[in-house]
C-alpha cells in the first residue's frame, strides 16, 4: 500500500486498480456482500486491519503529543507573561513583527470537597442559578463570575490568576517565514 492515505487510493488498493474491479453504484447490495471469488478477500481484510491498527496507534501518539505540547505551550505563555509583567510591560512590539500582550486571566474552579449541590446552592442564593444546567459549563462560569459583583467564597471556589499571552501579528509572522 502506498503512503498516500487518500480515500480513493485506499479503495483502489483494497478493490484493485482496474475500474472493472471496483464496485459500481448500480450494483445491488447483495452483490456488495457476496462471497469473494479468491484469496484476495483475506489479503484485503489483512491490509485493512493493519491500516486500522497503524492509524489507531498514530492517533494515540498524536493525542499524547498534543497534550504534552499544550502543557508546554501553556507553561511558556505563563512564563513570558510573568517575565513581561515583572518588568512592567503589558505589551511590546518586537522587531520580528510579533506583539505579545501579557494579561492575567482569573479562572474559577469548584473547590476541593465542594459537591455540586453546594455549588448550585451558592449560585442560586446569589441569583446566578440561571447558568445551572445539569452541570455548569466552565466558560459560562468563568464569564458569569467575572461579572459578579458580590464576594466569591474560597470555600466553594478555587480562584487562580493565570498569566497568559495573546499573540498579535502571528499570521503575518508565520507568512513571512514561508
Amino acid at each position: 500500500m502506498s503512503e498516500n492515505t487518500e480515500a480513493d487510493t485506499l479503495l483502489d488498493d483494497i478493490l484493485g486498480e482496474s475500474g472493472a474491479d471496483k464496485l459500481q453504484p448500480t450494483e445491488s447490495v447483495d452483490a456488495m456482500f457476496a462471497a469473494p471469488d479468491s484469496d484476495d478477500f483475506n489479503q484485503q481484510i489483512e491490509k485493512m486491519a493493519v491500516e486500522i491498527v497503524v492509524e489507531d496507534e498514530a492517533v494515540a501518539k498524536l493525542k499524547s503529543e498534543h497534550f504534552d505540547r499544550k502543557t508546554k505551550l501553556d507553561a511558556l505563555k505563563s512564563e513570558l507573561a510573568t517575565l513581561m509583567r515583572q518588568n512592567g510591560m503589558s505589551s511590546v512590539k518586537l522587531a520580528n513583527g510579533l506583539s505579545p500582550s501579557a494579561t492575567i486571566k482569573t479562572k474559577y474552579f469548584k473547590g476541593p470537597g465542594v459537591t455540586d449541590d453546594m455549588l448550585f446552592d451558592w449560585l442560586h442564593d446569589n441569583d446566578l442559578g440561571d447558568i445551572i444546567k445539569p452541570t455548569v459549563n466552565y466558560n459560562t462560569m468563568q464569564s458569569t463570575l467575572k461579572m459578579f459583583q458580590g464576594e466569591i467564597p474560597d470555600t466553594i471556589f478555587n480562584i487562580s490568576d493565570v498569566p497568559t499571552i495573546r499573540m498579535n501579528g502571528k499570521s503575518k509572522f508565520l507568512a513571512s517565514r514561508e
